[in-house]
């Protein structure tokens, strides 16, 4: 995004803000609000346990609404049309909601990556969206008077403040999904779908039970990147990273679609999870998966799809994570043996000396030629 569309909202010498938080420069473009309610409709994402998590921490009601009722949420779906009508059906590849608002040779026209398309509605919102006068904003005092987003929020930040409330720099590690039920610390670790992770701060809670109701440990993960766990020591209040055993030093993070994918090619070897060797056979499928040595044309669609997908949460996995406080790091398992170089047993060529006495200046024009038996003349004598 431009520098000159990233402080537009701002109807307010931004420079002041600035000065005093250096933090307001990459959130200047956005609006800080603090929901009190969030109303969701019955879609999976927002029946998540991170986003309860989070609105739990935050004391934020949630209230879903109801089926097949969109007048519960007439605000979002009018917002929805308007971004449908002003942005989406703009972009090339468009498909539509429905097959009659579909163009021709949809799929022969430009299509675009996720990356482009946020860029593309960030940009929609800032210079268009948020700079039109809508009916439902006031200035007060002026009841005739219609004001933009923007304005509205520069109205309010001019009158109320700007008050700065951090976020708490754990906030990452605390809304990770939990493991089912928390894990038992073993002499090995911890096993967390089918893979053992482990690290020195373990040992003080070997088969020791947890302060929680079921006496089991909670231990962090994260789908989009399941090279690590995470653990909370609660006697220093410190978040640890547990790393895989079985990771191979040049193995890349990876997340839990390459991790099925690798189980089922292992399974397809007849690999079992009960095997000794199980997990080197998942490090060495998903080494395989990483590192590819066909062309990208020659992978099928599901191939694609999975690459792609997988890309994509692992650098927004990289994202939140450079936003938090770092955690302890793992200890970097040591490089991969070289095999050692077995030297030949069977003896180099060499140069035959010469023999003794030997001429090297040989004619082969001077050696007599041997005498040809004809049976003829021996019979007539």
């Amino acid at each position: 995004m431009s520098a000159d569309m990233r402080y537009q909202m701002l109807r307010v010498p931004y420079q002041r803000h600035l000065s005093v938080d250096e933090r307001l420069a990459e959130a200047a473009a956005r609006p800080v609000i603090y929901p009190e309610t969030l109303l969701y409709d019955h879609g999976k994402p927002y029946k998540s346990d991170v986003v309860k998590r989070a609105c739990r921490k935050w004391k934020i009601d949630l209230q879903d609404a109801r089926k097949l009722k969109p007048t519960d949420k007439p605000q979002v779906e009018r917002l929805f049309g308007t971004i449908r009508e002003q942005l989406s059906m703009h972009i090339a590849g468009y498909k539509g909601f429905n097959v009659a608002h579909r163009g021709k040779h949809v799929e022969e026209q430009a299509r675009w990556t996720l990356d482009e398309i946020t860029e593309f509605f960030a940009e929609y919102v800032i210079a268009v969206y948020q700079n039109q006068h809508h009916r439902g904003l006031h200035l007060h005092g002026f009841p005739d008077l219609n004001v933009s987003p923007n304005e509205a929020y520069a109205m309010a930040l001019g009158s109320a403040g700007y008050v700065d409330c951090p976020r708490d720099p754990n906030l990452y590690y605390e809304l990770l999904p939990i493991a089912d039920d928390g894990r038992a610390i073993n002499s090995y670790g911890v096993e967390l779908n089918y893979l053992i992770y482990n690290e020195d701060v373990l040992y003080q809670f070997r088969r020791a039970k947890s302060p929680y109701g079921n006496g089991r440990w909670p231990i962090r993960y994260d789908p989009r990147n399941l090279l690590h766990a995470y653990f909370h020591n609660s006697r220093d209040d410190t978040w640890y990273t547990l790393r895989w055993t079985k990771a191979l030093s040049d193995l890349q993070p990876f997340t839990d679609i390459t991790l099925r994918e690798a189980r089922r090619l292992v399974e397809l070897r007849d690999g079992d999870p009960k095997d000794k060797d199980f997990q080197e056979q998942i490090a060495k499928a998903l080494w395989d998966l990483q590192n590819r040595t066909d062309a990208p044309e020659m992978w099928t669609k599901t191939d694609r799809k999975r690459h792609t997908r997988d890309r994509h949460r692992g650098e927004a996995q990289a994202q939140d994570e450079a936003r938090s406080t770092p955690a302890v790091p793992a200890t970097v398992p040591p490089p991969r043996p070289v095999p050692e170089v077995v030297e030949p047993t069977v003896p180099s060529l060499h140069a035959v000396p010469d023999l003794p006495g030997e001429d090297d200046d040989f004619d082969p024009f001077a050696v007599q030629p041997a005498e040809v038996w004809n049976p003829h003349t021996s019979q007539e004598g």
